[in-house]
């Protein structure tokens, strides 16, 4: 899921299994300013707090 807020862009990765969550590196480069997390079976109740 990707969200632009006030000209910044937040994005989040939804696995069940954090094992082998990445980042693309294509992503990582053409938006280097952005805030990526990656949200599991573990921490999900954090991102819907």
């Amino acid at each position: 899921m990707i969200e632009e807020r006030q000209g910044k862009l937040y994005a989040w990765e939804f696995k069940y299994s954090p094992r082998k969550a990445k980042l693309p590196k294509a992503w990582e480069a053409a938006y280097p300013e952005s805030e990526v997390a990656i949200i599991s079976r573990e921490n999900y109740l954090e991102f819907l707090t």
